[in-house]
């Protein structure tokens, strides 16, 4: 039988990286190992140079790296909703993706004129649902090149092949469909909090049909922002009533947080363990990090489950 690779994954925040490996052992992936570090200070990603950026997140993979051996060289990579500029956008589904790619490169300049296209990666997702619009459209996130070459000489500089480089939600719910297969049917929020931006979206069978990002000031305007997100998706054709639940990742969650957006929503939320359906390592069996914070780890673990 084929023995697939061992993988590794990070969640670069802009006060922390995240990490984990996972091992192909006995036929299986194994959660080998886990851990985050804290950079000396916060990190702009819009205004920080690279080599400011590369030397902390240096710094913090080498804490990390000094406590285990690390026993891959495959990388994949999640990037914050503050990395990425998201845009929902109507599309002619009879345009080749190249056509595509030159409409959405100038659609996206005429809606961030402060921002140079061209020195965005674009990539997108075709929404085809008349259930939920009148006309197809395309959820497309847009990427400063900067942190490409960032994450590159990064990789590079460790040895890792990077296999890819993703939105953290959308690694978030990498993690929740491989976890919570059930989620691959029906309607769900998939709520995404870091750093003080909310990533909003709406799944639908699995795939996120609806996705919005805001930068909020404190926990209830987050709360009041999701609040706002869930009626303004009846003007996209959206039954609310046909939303069943919510899953919710963030880097630290209480228990009176979850209960907030519960009574803000009327929604019952739930937290994403994104290694449920895995065999953990021994060793991290005392983990304190794995058994009070797991969830933390979504992005991290869902950018490898992209390959999985």
């Amino acid at each position: 039988m084929l023995k697939l690779k061992n993988r590794a994954g990070i969640y670069i925040t802009s006060s922390k990286l995240y990490f984990v490996e996972f091992l192909f052992h006995n036929e299986e992936y194994v959660l080998n190992y886990l851990d985050e570090a804290y950079y000396e200070d916060e990190i702009n990603f819009a205004t920080d140079k690279e080599a400011k950026i590369l030397l902390y997140l240096q710094a913090a993979y080498n804490e990390i790296s000094a406590k285990t051996q690390i026993n891959t060289h495959q990388l994949s990579v999640s990037l914050p909703p503050e990395s990425f500029a998201i845009v929902r956008l109507p599309y002619d589904n009879t345009l080749l993706k190249q056509d595509l790619q030159t409409q959405f490169a100038w659609e996206f300049s005429q809606l961030y004129p402060h921002k140079t296209a061209i020195d965005y990666s674009l990539e997108f997702y075709e929404v085809e649902d008349e259930s939920f619009a009148e006309r197809n459209y395309a959820i497309v996130a847009g990427l400063n090149r900067k942190m490409l070459r960032i994450i590159n000489a990064f990789s590079a500089k460790n040895g890792f092949e990077l296999q890819s480089i993703d939105y953290a939600h959308f690694s978030c719910d990498n993690a929740l469909l491989l976890n919570y297969p059930a989620v691959a049917e029906g309607m769900y929020l998939s709520l995404l909090i870091d750093n003080g931006t909310l990533s909003f979206e709406l799944l639908v069978n699995g795939k996120p049909v609806f996705v919005k990002t805001k930068k909020m000031k404190s926990e209830s305007e987050i709360n009041r922002a999701i609040k706002d997100e869930m009626d303004n998706l009846s003007k996209y054709n959206i039954d609310v009533a046909q939303i069943s639940s919510a899953f919710l990742f963030a880097d630290r969650l209480t228990p009176s947080f979850v209960s907030s957006v519960e009574r803000q929503t009327g929604l019952k939320i739930f937290p994403v363990n994104p290694f449920k359906r895995f065999t953990i390592h021994s060793k991290l069996s005392t983990s304190k990090i794995l058994k009070e914070h797991f969830y933390s780890f979504a992005p991290a673990a869902g950018a490898c489950y992209r390959i999985v």
